[in-house]
């Protein structure tokens, strides 16, 4: 109890979420000393760079609760947090070095290492959780709906419609074979569903009209002819159909929505907020991953390879193809435009 009450009033802490994260981590702690040793040993550096990243986050995941939530860190927390961040963007440094030398296009390399770390580190923030929550509401699916997600990613907008139980098609579609592996890894086998590998800077395989409904998340900034692929996308689009088109603000910033995500927990109580916080810490250094890599995206906007739109340039280029506007929003910590447009029709007022 005397540790406790120590807890409560050095740290400002609910001490039993501050023991849960502590003794959750306890063992498998002592397994990374293990792993450690057992790489040191064979000189395996690349594998004691990885179980050390893992070791210092363990270490650190009561302490980021503090941080959080709480007052008087030891003074050995933020060295350690320098730490791991460099350790996981030398690792990060590695990779992609690596895939420079595989046979595809730089754009598809991003997207190609983006796939792993955007699973592990973004994909389940509270903030992203969200924003697939908007755009199922948007879509307004029905049963034997068919809907089209253009860049379906990791597959999160799949596995919250499939949830819903409709009797739908949906066909998913990515440029990038890692993205598409961990789509179908992450829906099971769902014969509601279908992935293909499909570039959507190139024309269709699609008829027209052939959609009831079309997603497209995070997407156009990164195709290299956004008005030819929105053409193609209102092609295949039946009259009546929405299309939901998640992107980027030009200010866009990722750090909003790691304090969105943080902010979100900190209204949790108990042993959800303590899993919450231990869940955020282990996938830390993936979400150090994706930091870096949208640094390589910010150069990819200046040099005129991606492109972030406002809402009102979004607007005239959907009603260039064909589509009409019926509502603008905000979503993911207010980072991205959240825009419904349909086809063949005037919008709805209100």
């Amino acid at each position: 109890m005397e540790w406790f009450h120590q807890i409560q009033t050095g740290y400002g802490v609910n001490p039993l979420i501050f023991a849960i994260i502590y003794f959750a981590t306890f063992l498998p702690c002592w397994y990374g000393v293990w792993r450690i040793a057992i790489a040191a040993k064979t000189r395996d550096w690349v594998a004691l760079r990885r179980w050390a990243i893992i070791e210092a986050i363990l270490l650190l995941a009561p302490y980021a609760y503090v941080m959080g939530a709480g007052r008087n860190l030891p003074w050995w927390f933020y060295p350690v947090l320098a730490g791991v961040m460099v350790l996981s963007l030398w690792e990060a440094r590695r990779a992609i070095r690596r895939q420079i030398y595989q046979p595809a296009s730089k754009s598809q390399m991003l997207w190609n290492l983006c796939s792993f770390a955007y699973r592990q580190g973004v994909g389940s923030s509270i903030p992203h959780r969200e924003m697939h929550a908007d755009v199922v509401s948007a879509l307004q699916l029905k049963e034997e709906d068919r809907l089209l997600d253009a860049g379906c990613g990791a597959g999160d907008l799949e596995r919250i419609v499939l949830h819903q139980g409709l009797k739908i098609q949906i066909e998913a579609v990515d440029f990038s074979p890692k993205m598409l592996a961990a789509a179908k890894r992450k829906c099971r086998s769902d014969d509601r569903v279908h992935f293909s590998q499909i570039d959507l800077d190139q024309p269709l395989p699609y008829p027209h009209g052939h959609f009831d409904s079309i997603a497209c998340l995070q997407v156009l900034f990164a195709v290299p002819r956004p008005q030819f692929t929105l053409a193609e996308l209102a092609r295949i689009l039946k009259t009546g159909g929405r299309l939901v088109l998640v992107d980027p603000k030009p200010d866009a910033n990722m750090g909003c929505t790691i304090i969105a995500h943080l902010r979100a927990i900190r209204r949790y109580k108990g042993i959800k907020k303590a899993k919450a916080y231990l869940d955020t810490c282990l996938r830390f250094p993936f979400g150090a991953i994706v930091l870096l890599l949208n640094l390589v995206m910010d150069r990819w906007v200046s040099t005129g390879d991606y492109h972030f739109f406002s809402a009102t340039d979004l607007t005239v280029q959907l009603e260039k193809v064909g589509l009409t506007v019926e509502s603008i929003s905000l979503t993911l910590a207010d980072q991205d435009n959240l825009v419904v447009a349909v086809k063949g029709r005037e919008s709805q007022p209100g």
